[in-house]
C-alpha cells in the first residue's frame, strides 16, 4: 500500500485473490412501497426506480447451499435475518404475517424484530405466511393457515411463530399456499394446498401436515407459486411435478400434451445442476436452475419476455440465459411482475420481464410499466438478492470491503 487508505491496480488484484473482499452487510431496496414495504420509514405509497438503502449495516446475506435463503418477501411484507441471527419485518400485517403477535391490519415502514430469539437460519414467504429454520433444525411458521399451509395440522392462522412437527429440517420453499421442506437426511417434505398434484402424493389432496416425497437423496428444492415444484437430487439430476400448463415440468411437450403430473418426473438427461432459484413472492411462473458450470437456465411462460431470450416465446424445456451466474448466490424466481433478478460471478446484478413500479431497479419506469426481454443490469456489486413483492419491487445486499480493512 503506497500510503493509507490507497492501493495500486496490482494490490487491489492481489487483496481480491486473497478473498478479502466481503460482504459490507448494507441493504437496499426499490420498487413500489405499499405498506411500506421498502423498509425506508416511508409511508406514503412512493415508488423508488434505484436501489435505496435500509437502515442498518448488518444484515446477513444468503448462502447458495442447502437454501439458506436470509432475504425474503411475502405478497406484502419483507423479511431478513442480521448477523446477531434476529429475524426482521416490515410491511402490512395481513393475517399476522408479520408474525409479531398482531391480527389487525398493521404495517410498519422500517424494521420491526420478530420476537428477541437469536438463532434463525433461513426463510421462506409464501403469499400471506411465512416459514423459518432456527440453527437447532427446527422449523417455524405463522400468518395465513386456510389451506394447511402452516403445517399445525389445523386452519388455523398464527399471528406469531409456531413450530412445525419434527427435527433435522433444513429448509423450506413456499408455493402460494403450500410448503416444500427438506431435512438434513435427505428427505423432501410437503404440505398445504394439493391442487395439480403439487405435493407429489399421487393426488389432489389437501394436507395440513407434512408428508414425505419418495426419495431421500434430494439436495435442493424450489416451489413455484403457481403450483409447480422443482427439485435436485445428490447426483445432479433435476425433476419437477405440478402444473405443466406453459410447459413449467421442461418435458418439452406440445401444447395439447401439458398435463399436470402428480410425482416427480426427471428434466432431461443431465446430471450438472446445481442450484434452483429462490422462490418469488407470488405467481412464480418460471422454475430457474444454475448448472455447475455456471450457466443459468429457464422455461415456462414468457408474455413478457421473462425468459431472458429476446423474445416472448414460451419454452416447455430448459433454455439457457447468455453469461456466467455465481453459484453462490440463488437466482430469484419470477414474482407477480413476473421480474427476474440474478447475480453474475463477477457481483453484477442483471434483471428482466416486466418493469412494475420501478421495480427493476434501473432509474427507469417508476411510474408505470416497461418489458425487457433480454438482461440489463442494476447499478452497484451485490452479494444477495430477493424475490419481489406482489406490486414489483426488490431487496437485495451489497458487497463491498470491509472498512476495517482499507
Amino acid at each position: 500500500m503506497t500510503r493509507k487508505g490507497v492501493w495500486n491496480l496490482q494490490q487491489v488484484r492481489d487483496k481480491y485473490l486473497q478473498s478479502l473482499w466481503a460482504n459490507d452487510h448494507s441493504l437496499f431496496s426499490w420498487g413500489a412501497n405499499e405498506y411500506g414495504i421498502l423498509g425506508l420509514n416511508q409511508s406514503t405509497p412512493t415508488k423508488i426506480s434505484s436501489p435505496t438503502q435500509v437502515p442498518g449495516t448488518t444484515w446477513k446475506a444468503s448462502g447458495a447451499g442447502n437454501n439458506e435463503n436470509r432475504l425474503t418477501s411475502s405478497a406484502y411484507a419483507r423479511f431478513a435475518i442480521k448477523e446477531d441471527g434476529t429475524l426482521w419485518t416490515w410491511g402490512f400485517n395481513n393475517v399476522g404475517v408479520l408474525g409479531t403477535n398482531q391480527t389487525g391490519p398493521t404495517k410498519y415502514s422500517s424494521p420491526k424484530q420478530v420476537g428477541s430469539d437469536t438463532t434463525w437460519s433461513s426463510l421462506s414467504g409464501g403469499f400471506n405466511f411465512m416459514a423459518a429454520t432456527k440453527t437447532d433444525g427446527t422449523l417455524w411458521s405463522w400468518g395465513y393457515n386456510g389451506s394447511g399451509a402452516l403445517g399445525q395440522n389445523s386452519r388455523t392462522d398464527y399471528s406469531s411463530p409456531v413450530q412445525i412437527p419434527g427435527t433435522n429440517w433444513s429448509s423450506a420453499s413456499s408455493g402460494s399456499y403450500n410448503f416444500l421442506a427438506r431435512k438434513t437426511d435427505g428427505t423432501l417434505w410437503a404440505w398445504g394446498n394439493g391442487g395439480m398434484g403439487v405435493l407429489a402424493q399421487n393426488s389432489t389432496v389437501k394436507y395440513s401436515s407434512p408428508v414425505q416425497i419418495p426419495g431421500t437423496t434430494w439436495s435442493e428444492q424450489y416451489t413455484s407459486n403457481q403450483l409447480t415444484m422443482t427439485a435436485i437430487k445428490t447426483d445432479g439430476t433435476l425433476w419437477a411435478w405440478g402444473r405443466n400448463y406453459e410447459g413449467q415440468l421442461g418435458q418439452n411437450q406440445a401444447h395439447a400434451q401439458k398435463n399436470a403430473a402428480s410425482s416427480p418426473t426427471q428434466v432431461g438427461s443431465g446430471s450438472d445442476w446445481a442450484i434452483l432459484a429462490k422462490a418469488a413472492a407470488h405467481k412464480t411462473r418460471n422454475p430457474i436452475a444454475i448448472k455447475t458450470d455456471g450457466s443459468l437456465w429457464i422455461w415456462g411462460a414468457n408474455e413478457e419476455g421473462g425468459l431472458g431470450q429476446n423474445d416472448t416465446n414460451e419454452r416447455s424445456s430448459p433454455v439457457q440465459v447468455p453469461g456466467t451466474w455465481s453459484t453462490t448466490v440463488r437466482p430469484t424466481g419470477q414474482g407477480y411482475g413476473r421480474t427476474t433478478f440474478a447475480v453474475k460471478s463477477d457481483g453484477s446484478l442483471w434483471v428482466w420481464g416486466q418493469n412494475q413500479n420501478g421495480g427493476f431497479g434501473v432509474n427507469k419506469g417508476p411510474s408505470g410499466y416497461d418489458y425487457r426481454s433480454s438482461p440489463v443490469q442494476v447499478p452497484g456489486i451485490w452479494g444477495d438478492i430477493s424475490a419481489t413483492s406482489i406490486d414489483g419491487g426488490a431487496s437485495g445486499i451489497k458487497v463491498g470491503l470491509i472498512p476495517s480493512q482499507l
